[in-house]
């Protein structure tokens, strides 16, 4: 095979690949150590180099007939993506197709038989060096309830303090308070919550290495909290959480707040507000960022070597552009995929052929 093909064992270099990925500004859901906090261990990784002078590192996991590429949420240009799957199927004879998920990418031709859709989004604030610069960015409004509700809590409590903690200074019984009033909150809006053990033990596990928590104490009780992670420049809000209890002082957005000023007197140049079209991103200056799947085919010949798999991901893609089309009409939030299904009376002739093919025939 090409001298730049390396096999990769999940355990030995993972800081050094780490450090090499920050610095190309990754996001941390391409690093290594979220990839092996979240996949079996018993397959085959591989890193590619020199592919692409944007991609010097490809990271890969071979699945028999398929490669998946692991760098999640990262930016790939659609003469990238072209480049790194043509070096790949040359080099792999017996793979029929590859998988980006979770990429930003444009929209342009491929050069291959490819499929897209939607998978995510991203709020991204661009961080401009200065908390007093980014303040007065912020709309009238936000800036006028801010400093209200600050004012405000100070004068209900005599003992409010705010405390930030990074890597293997934070304190596993903090993080899980924080996690606590997330879950808290969730079932009083009776939401399942998403913090499940194996999600949480696996985030703490990043906090651990790439972690950034930022808290307000409330008369020495954690009232209100934000989990991040920082890999390089950027920083990654996974958690924002408070007391429901105090929630006429907004102590969510207060944290929310502290947070990125934090982040800003660290060095951080973008701060990553992560999924979920929520209104507040954009008032904190959080501009949106799209992210799809996409899947490259070697042939059309490949396609049809594939087609369930070509099927279930045609369906998977308009299912989810029909529920981001109910969600966001009429919500005024910014998005591509606000645009009708216009796939929907074909996708109802579709329904039978598929569920034959999908049983077996």
């Amino acid at each position: 095979m090409s001298d730049n093909l390396i096999y990769v064992m999940p355990v030995k270099g993972d800081e050094e690949w780490d450090q090499e990925l920050a610095c190309l500004g990754h996001s941390i859901f391409s690093s290594l150590r979220y990839t092996w906090s979240g996949a079996s261990k018993d397959g085959e990784f591989f890193v590619l180099r020199n592919v692409s002078t944007a991609h010097p590192l490809i990271f890969f996991r071979i699945y028999s007939y398929r490669i998946e590429i692991l760098q999640l949420c990262s930016k790939f240009s659609s003469s990238d993506i072209h480049i790194v799957c043509q070096h790949i199927f040359n080099m792999f004879g017996q793979i029929r197709c590859i998988g980006f998920d979770c990429v930003e990418s444009d929209r342009e031709e491929i050069g291959f038989v490819a499929q897209r859709y939607n998978v995510s989004e991203d709020f991204v604030i661009d961080l401009c060096g200065s908390v007093a610069r980014y303040t007065s960015m912020l709309g009238r409004q936000l800036q006028h309830d801010l400093k209200r509700y600050k004012k405000k809590l100070s004068t209900a409590s005599s003992d409010v303090r705010y405390a930030c903690f990074s890597g293997q200074d934070v304190a596993e019984a903090v993080f899980n308070e924080i996690i606590g009033l997330s879950a808290s909150r969730m079932a009083g809006k009776e939401v399942a919550s998403s913090h499940t053990l194996e999600k949480s033990r696996r985030l703490f596990d990043l906090v651990k290495n790439f972690g950034f928590l930022s808290v307000i104490y409330v008369d020495g009780i954690v009232r209100a909290g934000v989990i991040c992670t920082r890999y390089g420049t950027e920083m990654f809000m996974h958690v924002v959480a408070h007391d429901t209890g105090f929630d006429r002082f907004r102590l969510g957005k207060l944290a929310c707040y502290f947070s990125i000023c934090a982040a800003i007197e660290s060095g951080v140049l973008r701060y990553h507000l992560l999924s979920g079209w929520y209104d507040y991103k954009l008032r904190f200056l959080g501009k949106p960022v799209e992210f799809d799947r996409v899947e490259v085919y070697r042939s059309a010949g490949a396609v049809f070597f594939c087609l369930r798999r070509y099927l279930a991901i045609f369906y998977r893609g308009n299912g989810r552009r029909v529920k981001r089309y109910l969600k966001l009409r009429g919500s005024g939030l910014p998005g591509r995929s606000t645009q009708g299904p216009g796939v929907l009376p074909f996708l109802g002739r579709m329904v039978g052929p598929v569920r034959w093919l999908w049983r077996g025939g």
